[in-house]
Order: structure tokens, then sequence, then C-alpha cells
């Protein structure tokens, strides 16, 4: 339609019928996207009004008039470049394979003041499945962060939360923007905010510290998100700085039993890495152990049974050598059962309590986690308040490797617990074994230096068999 030509009356009856009846407006895509190219300027913004707004209604025949109204983004008149970016905005949520042609277009409109927020919409939309497609915008979509309108900030935390679960580098200088939008009085900017500093967290978790206290603010949240998103970014923040996180684990504890199941598998991620650091961060401990226990039986949640219980050891542990530590009599007379409680078995004092993991310790569970963040990660984009679709992506599961490791290393941990006393029964009195030549032999003199092969500490007296009071690794 060209030259002038075109019946206004006509298109008049299609805006109102938009207007009235979008379903029966959307018969006629094909005419209205001819009115787009119109040479007057209201009837050209008249037709792309008809065609946002049945877009806006869902009806999927619209989706033919992308490759008109992407021309129409750059438009002479605003009114038809914005109205053009809006019913984008619309198709982009169901068709994103054809809006991203128009990204260069759309990136333009950006500074625009009554055409940036659906343009940025209509980009985050595309981000959603084409991230690398919209990359290129990141800096100019950065600068709608602080925008007045609250959707416009929502969408532009939304593009680049996207961005930056594939391309997280992209959106790194972005970090304090999206902290300062944890506290927004919007709560979908919060989300889309959480989001991208999940994203960020992954590569650049240093990024991400400084917004810890920010996060655990976030999980207060009544909106189901929010907290999933919260905590997805506080587990991954927690694998490079687990005594940052675990400054407050009390609150970690009690998002075990959260009602949103996902909010419930990232707290536990959390807590298995500090478990494996720092375990004696992690408060209360016995409410910990009990609910990472039902955890691991509940057959919706996904979680990593083996790091789970690797981490049930670890507080198990690091609780009974506190115990130790606070009370060393007491507990000496009533787990090794000696009769004299004020000597030890080995004639040493009594082992430093709340140890971190042993470096293999930790580089096992790292390795088993890592794999359940990056499915979690991959599914962080399936919710902010329903705006996107949910990921179908199955959870990547951890490989036998690391999980006969991560047994290893819990029954080594575990073997202090279960078998001290076992060892202080077996050790005979030192006259029994003058007497008895064969004993002798198997049981060192207390001259003798033997080092454990575990931790290194000095034995002074062992028997072959029993185990390290040190660290409760088996003596060879």
């Amino acid at each position: 339609m060209t030259g002038g030509a075109g019946n206004p009356k006509r298109l008049e009856t299609l805006i109102e019928r938009a207007e009235q009846n979008p379903k029966t407006a959307s018969n006629h895509v094909d005419e209205l996207s001819d009115f787009l190219r119109a040479d007057r300027d209201d009837m050209r913004g008249g037709a792309a009004y008809a065609l946002a707004t049945v877009a806006e209604a869902g009806y999927p025949a619209v989706a033919d008039a992308t490759p008109a109204l992407i021309s129409a983004l750059d438009d002479k008149s605003a009114n038809v470049r914005g109205n053009s970016a809006a019913a984008l905005s619309y198709i982009a949520r169901e068709h994103p394979d054809r809006v991203r042609r128009g990204v260069d277009g759309l990136t333009r409109l950006l500074p625009e003041p009554d055409t940036g927020g659906h343009a940025v919409a209509a980009l985050a939309w595309v981000a959603n499945e084409y991230p690398g497609n919209v990359r290129t915008a990141t800096d100019n979509i950065a600068g709608l962060l602080d925008a007045a309108q609250d959707p416009t900030r929502a969408m532009s935390a939304h593009a680049l939360g996207s961005i930056a679960e594939e391309f997280p580098g992209d959106v790194r200088p972005y970090s304090q923007d999206m902290r300062q939008l944890l506290s927004d009085p919007n709560q979908t900017v919060q989300n889309n905010a959480a989001v991208a500093l999940w994203g960020i967290a992954i590569e650049y978790p240093d990024d991400v510290s400084p917004a810890i206290d920010d996060l655990y603010d976030c999980v207060d949240s009544d909106a189901d998100s929010l907290r999933k998103h919260a905590t997805g970014a506080l587990a991954t923040v927690a694998e490079n700085d687990s005594v940052a996180v675990g400054q407050q684990s009390e609150t970690l504890v009690e998002l075990l039993s959260d009602d949103f199941v996902p909010v419930r598998e990232n707290a536990s991620k959390a807590l298995i890495y500090i478990a494996a650091d720092r375990p004696s961060l992690v408060t209360p401990t016995s409410r910990a152990v009990r609910d990472l226990t039902e955890l691991k039986q509940d057959p919706v949640a996904r979680v990593d049974t083996d790091a789970i219980e690797f981490a049930i050891d670890r507080l198990e542990t690091s609780s009974t050598v506190t115990q130790s530590e606070s009370d060393p009599i007491e507990n000496l007379d009533t787990t090794i059962g000696l009769a004299d409680a004020e000597t030890r078995i080995d004639g040493t004092d009594a082992p430093a309590g709340g140890q971190s993991a042993s470096e293999d310790d930790q580089t096992t569970l790292r390795d088993t986690s890592r794999t359940n963040r990056s499915t979690v990660t991959e599914s962080s984009a399936s919710t902010r308040d329903n705006a996107t679709s949910v990921d179908s992506r199955t959870e990547t599961t951890t490989t036998d490797a690391s999980h006969a490791e991560s047994a290893k290393t819990g029954e080594t941990t575990g073997s202090t617990r279960n078998t001290v006393s076992d060892a202080a029964s077996t050790v005979p009195d030192e006259s029994e074994a003058e007497d008895d030549p064969d004993e002798t032999e198997v049981f060192a003199s207390s001259q003798e230096k033997v080092y454990c092969p575990h931790c290194g500490e000095s034995v002074a007296h062992y028997q072959r068999g029993s185990y390290c009071p040190h660290c409760g690794g088996e003596l060879p």
C-alpha cells in the first residue's frame, strides 16, 4: 500500500474490531500489515496500534506481521515505532525466534523515553531463548536499570539475567547495580536481579559476595521465585566463600523445611559447601542433620544424596569433636571408656575440634555439587514470577567416581565417631604386653615414634588394626 493508497475508514473499522473483538481482527493481520506502509503517519500508527492490541490478546496469527513490524521500528513517527515495539514485545513471548531478527532495531529504540520500555521487553523475551543474539545490547539495556517505570526496570533486569546465565562476563560490570535492585520496591525487579546475580556468581562469585546480606534479606520474601533465586545465588557463592555465606547458616537451616521444593534444594547445596569447609558454622547442628536427612528421602526434591550424606557425617563428626573440646574429661570417660580419664591412651592432649575438611574432602564435594549447581543454574530462568517457560532440561547427575570418592571420604571422617571406643577397648594393658612376646610384636614401644599415615600425627602407643586417636583413621 503505497503512494497514499488506502482507505482510512477501513483502517478505522479494523482498529475498532481489534479493540472489541481481537479474535476477529486476527483474521486481518495481512491487511493491517499493509497499512504499516501507508503514506500517512496516523494510518501507519493506527495499524501498528491494532496489531499490538491483537498481539496483546495472544492470538498467534499476528506473528505473521513480524517482518513488517521490524521494518516499522525505523519509522520516522515515534507513534509508529512505539506501537510496533509494543506489538513485538507481545509476539516475542511465544515467537522469540521471529523477533530476534529485530534486535538491532529494538536496541536503537532503548534510549527513547516513550518506546524504550516496549523495546527492552521485546529484547528480554528474545534473551530467554537466544541470549547470544541480545548480548550485544547488554550495555544499552543496563542503561534502563534505573528507569522510573517499574516494568522497564523489571524487564531490563530480566534481559540481563538471561544473558548472565550464558555470558556472565557480559553482565559482570553491573553486579553492583543488581545488588541495589535487590532492595527495589518492586518484587519482580528484585527477583530478576537475583537471577542475574546467580548467573554472574557461576564464574565470578567474588563479585557477588558483597550482596550476601542482601540475598539473605530476599529469602524472607513470600514470593517463591525470589526465595528460589536468592538461595540459588547464595549456594553458588558458598562454593567459593563458604565462611561468608555460613555466617547466617541458621537461615539456611530454616529453609530446609521451606514449602517450595527448589528453595529446599538450594539451601541444602549451600549447607553442603559450608559443612565441607567449616562444619562448626552450621547451627543448629541437630536440626540441620534432621532436615538434611529428611530432604535426602524426599521423593520430589532433586538432590545429591551422596553429597548430603557426606555433609551429615561432617556435621555429626564436628559436633562430637566440639563436645570433646568443651568437656574433654567427661567425653573421654563416656566415649573412650578409660578407667583413668585424665590419661589419654597416646599420652597427648585432646585433638583440636571443628577442623575443616581435608583438601581431598573439599575437592570431592565441590566436584559433586558443581554438577548440581550447573543444573540449578540452567533452570533458574524458569521462574521469574512466572515470566518465563519452565526449563525441561533434566538434572545432571554426579559421576560414579565422585560418588565413590564422597562415600570413601564420608567413611574416613565418620570413623572418628564410630570407632574410637572400639580402638580404646582393644588396647591392652602395658604390663600384659610386656609379659606376652607376641603382643609385644604388634604393640609398639612407647619409645618408638610412629606416625599416622592419614593425619601425620605422632602415635606413641598403637595396635595394628586400631585407629588413630587424632583423626580416627585406621592404623597399618
